[in-house]
Order: structure tokens, then C-alpha cells, then sequence
């Protein structure tokens, strides 16, 4: 049967354009963007230069963030086709074949990609964000811990020197060089201050750094950094590139933007399917029967409409917090670079402060040999030279915290600044 025959090529040829509508349709989905996948890598890099690939809240962001980008894959123009035979009658049998090919919205589907782009953006900012929150969570515990080990240090050197003084106290109450009343009052005041001053053991927090890679938050009086001279200007656009939360409310509003553009496109008429029809195996003397059939919708729009208008009302909503954010986090971060830039501005006076406490301590030391002086007024000197000490490590804890205030504003270490 030539006919036979001849049927094929057609048929071969019809299910290769459908393949290579399907083939071009699935192509559209296309690789992840190239923009995206150079932040997600940088992001990426900072993630493991502190010491974060690990951390259970960056690894949950770093799922979503998959799973966004294989969202992306979902909307493609054709993904299958429809295939019919039929079908018999009273005199003969005959088969007719039938290939619907459904068709999407291509102006519709265009908006939703860009929607889906969007919710990539949102998850790869909520990345960042991740890590930046659990260095700021970190931050914190690891300035008091620095703290704690400094004060410990200074309260360590006072206690030894006031535990010496008492038992030159002894020793003179001992020899008569010193009544009851005098050796009593200089006892209680010593046991009193030292119980005041007595510093907890500091309890180091657990990082995946390690410790000693993770220290560094508590600033350093020696080699201070100058003063931060930044506009408000400048400052917002830093956020603008830095600050993730604020990123989120800027894809989101573009998303809602897209899905609004998408509604708009619904409303207009398009093509639904196309039917391709044929007879695969005529009959000896028949001529081949085939047909073709195209199917459009014509929407109301009522729907899409009210939808448009939903969504045109929340990406407002995103802009309107993206800005009540950035506003946010501009005072926040003005607040911390000024305390920063007090403690940098001072850093003279505190080195001053350091070296006369120093000096005066020596001073101390060398009277105490030469007995030149009386326990209680080496213990007044000695007293005012732990009040310095300490002022200089609450000025220093001061600036660390504003460090980890302006890190949580910002997205940005000091260091980077």
C-alpha cells in the first residue's frame, strides 16, 4: 500500500514541528540570569569569608533561594501537546488523527517570568540578610565577652595591688603604727570595693569561626581609625546597595508590578490552541483529509481587573516601605556613626587617659616601696587609676556596640567602610 507509505513522511513531519515547537518553548525558560548569578556568588564569597556556609538560618535562606531560581523554570510558552485518534464507522473503519497544541498567553507570560525574576531577587537579598543577621546576633555576645576578659584584667591587677595594700594594713596595725579606727575603716572600704568591683568569669560564645577568628569586635585605642565623613546623601545610596531588607521591598514591588502588567495583558484577546487534524492511513483511491483550527478567548476583563488594580495597590505598598525602611535605617546608622566617631575623635584623650593612669600607678608603686605614703592614700591613687581604666573600656564598649548597631543598619562592617 503506497498510501501507506506516503502517510508516514507527513506524520514524521507533522510530530517534528510539534517537537520543535515544544523544543523552542522549553528553551525559553532559559539559564538563570547572569546579573543574578554574579551577586548570588559574591554574596556567596562573603558568606564564607565569615565563616557562615554553615549556619543553620543561612542554609534555609540558601534553599529558598534554589527553589526560587527553579521557580523561575515553571512558565514556558509550550509544554505539551494533545494527541487524539479516532474513530469508527457503521460501513468502515477509519482513523483520524488530531494534535492540539495549547497556547499561553505569551504577553502575560512575559510579565509572570518577570515576576518570578523578582521572587529571585527577594530570596537572594533574604540571603544576605541571613547572614548579616547572624553576625549581628553574634556581634553582641562576642563585644561582652571582650569586655568581660579586659575589665577581668584590669580588676585582676586592682584586687592584687588592694589584697597587698590590706596586709600592709595588717602589719602596721601589728607594729602600733596605726590605731584601730584607722586600720578598721581602711579594711571595710577595701572589702567593700573589691566585692563591688568583682568581674564574672567571661563566657565565650560559640562561633563557627573559632574563637580567635571571631574576636575584634571590642575597638582598640591604639591605631584608631579617623572619623567616618559620610553625607546622608552618600549614606542612603550605600543602604540602597548594601542593605538587604530594604532589597526586598524593591523586588517585591517589582514583582507586584509585573503581576499587575500580566492582568493588564490577560484582558486582551489571545490564542488558546491549535488544532492540526489529518487522516494518517487513507484508503486506496481517497485523498488524504486534514484540517486545521485555531481557537481564541476573548475576555471580559472583569477579573483581571480587579486583580490589576490589587496588585498596582501593593507594589505601592512595597515602595512605601522600601522607603520607611531606608529612613529607618539612615537614623539608625547616623546614631552609630556618630557614637563611632565620638570614640575616634577622642582617641588622643583616651591614649592621655591610658598612659597617665600608667604613670600614676607607677607613681603609686614607688611611694608603696618608700613607704612614703599611707596604704589609705596609695589605695585613693590606685582607686582613681581602676576609674580611668575602666572609663577608657566603657568609651571603647560604647563604639563596639555602635559598630554592631551600624553593621545591622547597614549590611556593612566598619572595616568596609
Amino acid at each position: 500500500m503506497p498510501e501507506v507509505a506516503d502517510g508516514f513522511p507527513l506524520l514524521r513531519g507533522g510530530l517534528l514541528g510539534i517537537v520543535t515547537m515544544a523544543t523552542l518553548a522549553f528553551g525559553c525558560a532559559g539559564p538563570p540570569r547572569s546579573d543574578l548569578v554574579q551577586r548570588q556568588a559574591a554574596v556567596e564569597a562573603k558568606i564564607s569569608e565569615v565563616g557562615l556556609e554553615h549556619d543553620a538560618r543561612v542554609e534555609a535562606a540558601r534553599s529558598e533561594l534554589a527553589a526560587a531560581l527553579a521557580r523561575e523554570q515553571e512558565e514556558v510558552l509550550l509544554d505539551s501537546v494533545e494527541l487524539r485518534a479516532a474513530a469508527v464507522t457503521e460501513d468502515e473503519t477509519k482513523m483520524n488523527a488530531l494534535v492540539r497544541v495549547p497556547i499561553g498567553n505569551s504577553l502575560a507570560l512575559s510579565a509572570m517570568k518577570e515576576a518570578r525574576r523578582a521572587d529571585s531577587r527577594v530570596a537572594l537579598a533574604k540571603l544576605s540578610g541571613a547572614m548579616i543577621k547572624s553576625r549581628v546576633d553574634l556581634c553582641m555576645p562576642l563585644l561582652r565577652y571582650e569586655s568581660q576578659v579586659e575589665d577581668k584584667k584590669i580588676f585582676a591587677k586592682y584586687a592584687k595591688q588592694s589584697r597587698a595594700l590590706l596586709k600592709w594594713n595588717e602589719e602596721l596595725r601589728e607594729s602600733g603604727l596605726v590605731n584601730d579606727m584607722d586600720w578598721t575603716l581602711f579594711k571595710l572600704s577595701s572589702r567593700v570595693r573589691l566585692a563591688s568591683r568583682a568581674v564574672p568569669d567571661a563566657e565565650a560564645p560559640i562561633t563557627t569561626l573559632g574563637l580567635e577568628g571571631a574576636l575584634g569586635v571590642l575597638p582598640d585605642i591604639e591605631n584608631i581609625a579617623p572619623p567616618l565623613d559620610i553625607s546622608v546623601d552618600a549614606l542612603r545610596e550605600k543602604l540602597l546597595v548594601h542593605q538587604p531588607d530594604i532589597e526586598v521591598h524593591r523586588a517585591r514591588e517589582e514583582r507586584y508590578k509585573a503581576l499587575a502588567k500580566g492582568e493588564a495583558m490577560k484582558r486582551l484577546p489571545s490564542v488558546r490552541f491549535v488544532d492540526f487534524g489529518f487522516e494518517p492511513v487513507p484508503y486506496s483511491g481517497q485523498e488524504r483529509e486534514y484540517s486545521a483550527r485555531v481557537a481564541f478567548e476573548v475576555p471580559f476583563g472583569r477579573e483581571s481587573s480587579a486583580r490589576m488594580k490589587r496588585y498596582q495597590a501593593l507594589a505601592h505598598a512595597e515602595g512605601s516601605d522600601a522607603r520607611r525602611v531606608l529612613d529607618d535605617r539612615v537614623r539608625t546608622a547616623k546614631m552609630a556613626i556618630d557614637e563611632v566617631n565620638v570614640f575616634r575623635e577622642q582617641s588622643q584623650h583616651w591614649k592621655d587617659l591610658t598612659a597617665l593612669a600608667d604613670s600614676s600607678e607607677s607613681v603609686a608603686a614607688e611611694w608603696w616601696r618608700s613607704r612614703r605614703a599611707t596604704p589609705k592614700d596609695i589605695a585613693k591613687l590606685l582607686d582613681t587609676v581602676y576609674s580611668a581604666r575602666v572609663t577608657v573600656l566603657k568609651a571603647r564598649d560604647r563604639a563596639g556596640a555602635a559598630v554592631c548597631a551600624l553593621l545591622s543598619a547597614t549590611g556593612i562592617s566598619i572595616s568596609d567602610w
